[in-house]
């Protein structure tokens, strides 16, 4: 029985490899005398070879499988098996002999195979107890390649940012890209004896067609150094260099001091390693987002910027709620971060309702004092009582106090009557809510004289940005920038020194009036359109003279001129109105889009008392509950004043008053169609001989319509009623809309004088009388200069006039001086290409000697008859009568309600910036030049003084590669070569480059715009021959240049394109360069301008001028 039990064992095959695979070998023998071990058969699976990728000369391992014979069940073979690896085809050896004892499992490696011959191979392997060798699937032996990392990132990656490397195919002695003949599949991985973390993304890619592999949009887990390994069968493996990751963390918020409810606040941070904690200027920017983490309120406006650099700025954001709150700052690429606490307040102001300055004892208007957030809105919550107080500036004594109660936002202070003259303020204080300033203060005066020439002339003083250094004076000349001069004081005692005052109204925050001088002086903090009254007086006098100011500040951006500039070619939303009269009773009614009214008036010219006419267009008087402005017009000599319809009846649209003067007495006026009346010939000592005489007598019927007009304003002197009703009698009846119409519908406080031809020169004569007639605006229609005449530089006394037909037949004039620099008062001077009656250069050298903000514009195409609505026109016009209206009224009522409405400041982009006007396709509507008067503006050079060799500012001009002059460019009229208008006048060779260079002192031009000067040329063909550009120099001679016209590229740069026919451009046009398309220069220190000319081929020479070089 044992024996048959120990036979029995021998039956069963003992495994070489543990469980799961057949025993390939038996044990023999039994009791105490041993056995030995036999294989038994087996099969052999040679295990796939890549087909291609192993490589001559290089190891490669093969692996074969066994199986039990005739299945795919895997068997173990055992050591007592001896097997074998040869080649079993293909042109090469194996390098050395391959025989290797089984291992007792069901798999043997042959490691270390090298075959010495390109070209394609099977193998064999095979044993004693195989029932058949096992042959190798084909495959391809290669050249020899190595793998080699040829990207890795250089810097640190900032995770979860993704990184990018790539595996090139390489020589291995030259290490140059090899592109292999087969695909290669590479696997990329951290190499084991660096680092912990995990990499992921795509990690294995194929080289194919190619030398390289890219490895994009990989990751890491761990802020750590590490390499990478590259493997691919067949290659060896080889080792990246060291590659960093950290991560980054938001740290060091900070919040704008003091920011207001509603109101733009900033925040913000640094942006540091997670490792070292050092600032990292991370590259690309990150976004990062700002929300609420403490407060109750909620978040508006700008809450997410990009980073700059190793800082992150989010500016604009807003904030609704008053009190502390705290902020997060976060982003999907670096850990956030919480602000401190920050206290959001209120802001508190105070205004006057009435005057700030009165005379002894007389009441004052009440003070608002007024809690607001950013946006305007009054605080409707609870607010503590506030304490005033009024104080004596000198003695800082207390006056008087008291205390006042909120209601929605607002405490009415209203002081009592002060018997003592001299400097007060008003004072007034707050404990709840939170709020900024603290305690808000007006200045008020007790004067001791009263009040001449009410309501005091119209001064406009230079606009500024909100950050810039502002000075301008009220008199004098503060700078050497265009001086205007100063004006007498009326009533007041002559000689001694002025004081100055504010009388009503605010100036704004940041600037401050210097009481002994006239300067306003600061730093303007706020954006907005502020109106006030400053009071002078001469010291020692019994009067002072008031002075209606407007200072417009803008912000740093401009944000208030809108990007595409309004549109006023087109009627406007006022209908209207409609004028209805009764001959007499039982008539029939006559009704009239405008009003016909006859008045008598006593020239503030001549002395000489005389009966005129004008025509009236209103917008629907019913719809004006605020006071309207009023224009004052002047026909053109041989123009009909009734001939203005279409500018009338187009300014009604837009709620503006608009009068047409007769006046057929400073020159002559048709009594042919479209008149309805005849009228008497024109006073022949001013029509044809002293005709600047006319002209100034023009402006004076200007200045009485514009008094009569503001007597029918009046309820006691505005009914309208038979022969004031011009052509009917005196039974004649205003019915509609009333018998005093115009009644509380003028303000007499926005008043526009302008004229047409010589009733431009009327204008002239008007404009120098501003601050007799205190006009707001001054619109001149292709005028007359007055200083065409000899008689109008100094003034002729002692002329005498006749007329045998008229009442008086006799009189005495003077014809007044017309100095040669504008007056200060806004103007828009409006010139006609092709006119043919005042031709060119008449209108052009108003612009030239501008002080006040001017706008010059060139409307090309036009026509001086057209302006009119009955004329055959007097030159070739190539734009029709109705474009050339467009375009003249569109500049007309932008004009108007620039200086009109409460806050005008968006108009700039029509007058004066570089937005081109009305949404036109093409900027060969107008050739626009403009003198917008920003206290930012550095003026480089004028050219007056006629030496080349420096500009306004002493330094240095040359140009080369032709010539230059500064002479005018103007062709001789009159007398007005006497203005002595000088340009920049350079003269270019065919072909060859010219360059104008200026120099100058280094200029910090941060707090400018643009880079602006006017320009225009002598050729009939455009700029198309010559390519222009500007070039910046700052002190470290670092340059940027910026092409202003590109022949080539015409419709790209800054200046109109020529169409080949019209027009030539040989009129000024402004060039304005915003200071943001020059890069790589400091604007810190500009030392140097540079003109660059580049001309074609064309015969003989040609010319380009320039002038009023500047930054603004």
């Amino acid at each position: 029985m044992l024996l048959a039990a120990v036979a029995g064992v021998a039956l069963y095959g003992v495994s070489c490899d543990g469980g799961g695979t057949g025993s390939g070998s038996v044990f023999t023998g039994f009791g105490g005398g041993g056995g030995t071990v036999v294989q038994q058969p087996y099969d052999i699976q040679v295990v796939a070879l890549p087909v291609n990728g192993i490589q001559v000369n290089r190891a490669f391992a093969v692996t074969v499988n066994f199986l039990v014979p005739g299945t795919s069940t895997p068997m173990s073979v055992s050591g007592v098996e001896t097997l074998t690896l040869t080649k079993a085809s293909g042109p090469g050896n194996l390098v050395g002999s391959f025989v290797s004892a089984g291992n007792g499992t069901s798999t043997l490696t042959f490691n270390n195979v090298v075959l010495d011959t390109v070209g394609s191979y099977t193998l064999s392997v095979n044993g004693p107890k195989a029932t058949a060798a096992g042959i190798s699937a084909s495959f391809n032996v290669g050249a020899q390649m190595d793998l080699r990392f040829t990207a890795i990132p250089s810097a640190t990656v900032y995770r979860p940012r993704t990184f990018t490397v790539a595996v090139s195919t390489v020589d291995p002695g030259t290490l140059a890209p090899v592109v292999p003949s087969y695909p290669v599949d590479v696997t990329v991985a951290r190499n084991p004896s660096t680092g912990s973390g995990t990499l992921s993304g795509t990690l294995m890619q194929t080289i194919s067609g190619s030398s390289s592999a890219v490895f994009s949009g990989l990751s890491y887990s761990v802020n750590e150094t590490i390499s990478l390994l590259a493997s691919s069968p067949g290659f060896s493996t080889v080792t990246s260099g060291t590659i960093t990751f950290d991560s980054l963390v938001l740290a060091n918020p900070t919040v704008s001091a003091s920011p207001l409810v509603n109101g733009n606040f900033s925040v913000s941070a640094t942006i540091n390693s997670a490792t070292s904690g050092t600032p990292v200027a991370i590259s690309p920017a990150i976004t990062v987002s700002l929300t609420v983490a403490s407060g109750g309120g909620t978040l508006s406006g700008t809450t997410s910027a990009a980073s700059s650099g190793s800082t992150v700025t989010i500016n604009g954001a807003r904030y609704n709620n008053a009190g502390p709150a705290t902020f997060t700052l976060s982003s999907t690429e670096a850990s956030s971060v919480t602000t401190n606490p920050i206290t959001f307040l209120y802001n508190f102001s105070v205004s006057a309702t009435g005057a700030t300055a009165v005379v002894i004892n007389s009441a004052w208007s009440p003070f608002n004092f007024q809690v607001r957030d950013a946006l305007n809105n009054l605080f409707t919550g609870a607010i503590s009582s506030l304490s005033w107080q009024v104080v004596n500036r000198t003695t800082a004594a207390v006056v008087q106090s008291s205390t006042a109660a909120f209601s929605g936002g607002t405490a009415q202070v209203t002081p009592s009557p002060i018997g003592t003259a001299g400097g007060y303020r008003l004072e007034g204080t707050f404990a709840t809510p939170a709020h900024t300033p603290t305690t808000v203060t007006i200045d008020i005066d007790v004067i001791s004289y009263t009040l001449v020439d009410q309501p005091g002339p119209f001064v406009v003083l230079k606009s500024v940005r909100v950050g810039s250094n502002y000075s301008d004076s009220l008199v004098g000349n503060p700078t050497a920038d265009r001086p205007w001069g100063s004006f007498a004081l009326a009533g007041t005692t002559t000689g001694t020194a002025g004081t100055f005052g504010v009388l009503s109204g605010t100036l704004p925050p940041g600037l401050s009036l210097d009481g002994a001088n006239g300067t306003i002086n600061g730093v303007p903090s706020t954006a907005g359109s502020y109106q006030f009254t400053i009071y002078a007086r001469q010291t020692g006098g019994t009067t002072a003279q008031p002075l209606r100011c407007q200072l417009d500040v803008f912000s740093a951006t401009e944000t208030e001129i809108p990007a595409t500039a309004p549109n006023f070619r087109n009627t406007g939303t006022f209908a209207v109105q409609n004028f209805t009269i009764l001959p007499s009773t039982g008539a029939t009614p006559v009704t009239t889009a405008y009003l016909d009214i006859l008045y008598s008036t006593t020239s503030t010219y001549d002395g000489v008392t005389r009966q005129t006419t004008a025509r009236i267009w209103a917008p629907d008087l019913s719809t004006i509950t605020t006071p309207a402005p009023l224009f004052v017009m002047h026909r053109g000599r041989g123009f009909h004043f009734r001939e203005y319809n279409s500018l009338g009846a187009h300014l009604a649209s837009y709620g503006i008053i608009t009068v047409s003067v007769e006046d057929a007495f400073s020159f002559y006026a048709p009594s042919s169609t479209p008149a309805t009346a005849t009228y008497r010939s024109p006073y022949s000592t001013y029509d044809s001989g002293y005709y600047t005489a006319g002209m100034q007598s023009g402006g004076a019927f200007q200045e009485a319509t514009q008094d009569f007009m503001l007597l029918l304003n009046q309820a006691a002197t505005g009914t309208i009623s038979g022969t004031m009703l011009a052509g009917y009698t005196s039974t004649a009846t205003l019915t509609a809309p009333s018998s005093a119409p115009f009644v509380g519908k003028i303000d007499p406080l926005k008043v526009f004088i302008g004229g047409h031809s010589r009733g431009g020169g009327a204008t002239h004569a008007s404009h120098v009388r501003n601050f007799n007639n205190k006009a707001r605006g001054m619109i001149y229609f292709m005028p007359f200069d007055l200083r065409y005449d000899t008689n109008t530089v100094s003034g002729v006394t002692g002329l005498s006039g006749s007329d045998a037909g008229g009442s008086p037949t006799s009189w005495t004039f003077a014809i007044r001086a017309i100095p040669t620099l504008q007056p200060r008062l806004p103007s828009l001077i409006l010139a006609a290409e092709r006119d043919g009656d005042l031709v060119y250069p008449f209108a052009d050298q108003y612009g030239d000697r501008s002080v006040g903000p001017a706008t010059q514009v060139t409307i090309f195409g036009a026509n001086h008859n057209q302006t009119g609505d009955a004329h055959a026109n007097d030159g070739s016009p190539y734009i029709t009568a109705p474009e050339q209206k467009a375009r003249l009224w569109h500049l007309v009522t932008a004009f108007i309600k620039r200086y009109s409405e409460a806050d005008g400041r968006y108009l700039d982009g029509v007058l004066f910036a570089d937005k081109w006007t009305n949404g036109d396709t093409t900027r060969a509507h107008y050739g626009i030049n403009s003198w917008r008067n920003m206290a930012e503006r550095i003026l480089i050079d004028d050219f007056q003084d006629a030496n080349t060799a420096t500009n306004l500012r002493g330094g240095s001009n040359s140009f080369t590669g032709g010539s230059r002059s500064e002479a005018s460019i103007f062709s001789s009229l009159g007398n007005m070569a006497s203005l002595g208008i000088r340009h920049n006048i350079m003269t270019i060779p065919s072909g060859t480059n010219c360059t104008y260079q200026t120099n100058f002192t280094a200029q910090d031009v941060n707090a400018c715009r643009r880079v602006i000067f006017r320009l225009g040329q002598t050729s009939t063909e455009g700029y198309d021959w010559v390519t222009v550009r500007v070039r910046l120099t700052d002190s470290a001679n670092a340059t940027s240049l910026v092409t202003i016209w590109d022949r080539a590229a015409p419709n790209t740069t800054y200046l109109p394109d020529y169409n080949g026919a019209q027009p030539y451009y040989n009129r000024f046009v402004e060039a304005q360069i915003p200071l943001s398309a020059f890069t790589g220069v400091n604007m810190a220190s500009i030392t140097r301008i540079e003109i660059v000319m580049e001309p074609t081929t064309f015969t003989g020479t040609r010319q380009i001028y320039m002038d009023d070089l500047r930054f603004e």
